[in-house]
C-alpha cells in the first residue's frame, strides 16, 4: 500500500517509553494495533514481531500523531504484527487506515471525530462528547460506548457501527450500502439507508427514517 512509503522519513518507535511532542489526534495506517490510554503525559513504545517493531515509525504534524511502517519494499512487510502503546491527556479524533485495531480507553472533548478506511476496528470504552462524528468507508467497525448530544453517523461499505451501550441525544444517520448501526437515544432521529444495513434506535426516539432498498430502520 502507497501509504507505507510516506513514514520513511518518521520516528522510530522503540521498545521503551518516550515522549513524542504533543497531539489530540491520532491517526493508524497499516496492519499494527495501537492501545491508546487517558494520561498526565506523552509517551509511546512498541512491542511485538522484532521485524515488524524495527519498521514501525511515528511523525507529528497539525496536532495529529501518526503511525505505520516504513515501506522495505513490499506493502507492510508482513513478516508479523507490534502493538503500540500511546498515552496523551486527550484524545480529540481517531482515524484507522488499514487492518490494524484502535483500542481508546476514553475520549471526553466538546467534538470528537472517528473514521476508518479499511477493515481494522475502533473500539472507545467511554464517550462523553457534544458531537460525535463517525465516518466508515470499508468493512472495520466501531465499537461505542458513553453519551453525545449530537451523533452523526456515515457509513459507505459493510462497516457496522456497535452502540449498545451509546446514547445520543439527536442523531443524523446515513448508510449506503449493508452496514449496520445500533444505539440509544430519547431524541430526534434522522436517519436514510440506501442499500441493506440496518438502523437500531433503543429507547423512545422521534425517527424520521427513509430507506431505499432492504435495510430496517427500527426505533424503541
Amino acid at each position: 500500500m502507497g501509504s507505507s512509503s510516506s513514514f520513511s522519513d518518521g520516528t522510530p518507535i522503540g521498545s521503551s517509553d518516550s515522549d513524542p511532542g504533543k497531539f489530540e489526534g491520532l491517526t493508524l495506517a497499516g496492519p499494527d494495533n495501537v492501545i491508546f490510554t487517558t494520561s498526565d503525559s506523552f509517551s509511546i513504545r512498541a512491542e511485538g514481531d522484532s521485524d515488524a517493531v524495527g519498521r514501525l515509525r511515528y511523525k507529528i504534524s497539525n496536532g495529529q500523531i501518526k503511525i505505520g511502517r516504513e515501506n522495505r519494499g513490499s506493502s507492510w512487510g508482513d513478516s508479523g504484527k507490534a502493538t503500540v502503546y500511546v498515552s496523551a491527556p486527550l484524545l480529540k479524533s481517531a482515524k484507522l487506515a488499514g487492518s490494524g485495531d484502535l483500542d481508546i480507553d476514553a475520549m471526553t472533548t466538546e467534538a470528537t471525530k472517528l473514521s476508518i478506511a479499511g477493515s481494522g476496528d475502533i473500539k472507545v470504552a467511554k464517550l462523553e462528547t457534544a458531537s460525535l462524528s463517525s465516518k466508515i468507508a470499508g468493512s472495520g467497525n466501531l465499537n461505542l460506548a458513553g453519551s453525545a448530544d449530537s451523533l452523526d453517523v456515515s457509513i459507505a461499505g459493510s462497516g457496522d457501527i456497535s452502540g449498545k451501550d451509546l446514547t445520543a441525544d439527536t442523531a443524523k444517520i446515513s448508510i449506503a450500502g449493508s452496514g449496520n448501526v445500533e444505539f440509544s437515544s430519547d431524541g430526534s432521529v434522522n436517519a436514510k439507508v440506501m442499500g441493506s444495513g440496518d438502523v437500531r434506535v433503543h429507547g423512545d426516539a422521534k425517527c424520521k427514517s427513509k430507506a431505499m432498498g432492504s435495510g430496517d430502520i427500527t426505533c424503541g
